[in-house]
């Protein structure tokens, strides 16, 4: 490469060419040229001998000025291919710009699936709550009809404790005149969720003939029951 008379960038051009372009006079002698391997710029004057060029003596500058020495020349310009650029790269600012917009839309998902399961496990354990209490009407609706009470948790049936299950800590018996109550009380452990935890669920069974008409209630929130126990 090389710097023309006024002094825009050439190149780069074989040794051929720069010599054609001295002899036509484009190039002057103390005009800058790079190539590879060279530290820095330098006058074609230094490097003439390597590329087969004889360079004549330039007469003397007008006014008496000095020449502008070599070092001085070669300053003014740098090789293009030691210039380095600062900052981060295009490639980097898309893949930051990619990383923060993930990380919204993951944060977005968690807020809304994080609740929803939540509700979805409250109403599996409310299930089971419901459940051990309904496997106990039977037993309880013969009772009253053999004796005409309703039942506690005693003789035949058993303590509280004995019909607990993974989210249940007891199920209580309510004697005497109806209605005939059977409560599932919940948990206050880490196994339940927060919303349930210690929480009643009650069946009522009103004697009606020979069966029983049963409701259901609790102060649970109703978006964590089932839809029998609304």
């Amino acid at each position: 490469m090389y710097a023309d008379r006024s002094g825009q960038q050439r190149g780069p051009v074989d040794a051929a060419t720069l010599r054609d372009a001295y002899r036509r006079g484009d190039v002057a002698a103390d005009a800058l040229v790079w190539r590879e391997g060279m530290a820095q710029w330098a006058p074609l004057s230094q490097v003439a001998a390597e590329l087969g060029l004889v360079i004549n003596t330039p007469p003397p500058l007008p006014g008496g000025l000095p020449p502008m020495s070599p070092a001085a020349q070669a300053a003014a310009y740098m090789p293009v291919a030691t210039q380095k650029k600062s900052g981060l790269s295009g490639c980097w600012i898309i893949a930051i710009v990619l990383g923060v917009v993930f990380l919204v839309v993951m944060a977005m998902m968690a807020a809304i699936a994080i609740p929803a399961y939540q509700e979805y496990v409250s109403r599996a354990q409310f299930v089971e709550a419901t459940i051990l209490a309904e496997d106990l009407k039977p037993a309880v609706e013969q009772h009253y009809q053999r004796v005409g009470t309703c039942p506690t948790n005693e003789s035949p049936f058993q303590a509280p404790e004995t019909y607990a299950g993974r989210y249940v800590a007891r199920i209580e018996l309510q004697g005497g005149p109806k209605p005939c109550e059977i409560t599932a009380i919940f948990r206050t452990d880490e196994s339940v969720t927060s919303v349930l935890r210690g929480s009643r669920v009650t069946m009522s069974g009103v004697p009606d003939g020979d069966s029983f008409t049963w409701t259901c209630r609790s102060s649970i929130p109703e978006r964590y029951r089932r839809n029998s126990c609304q």
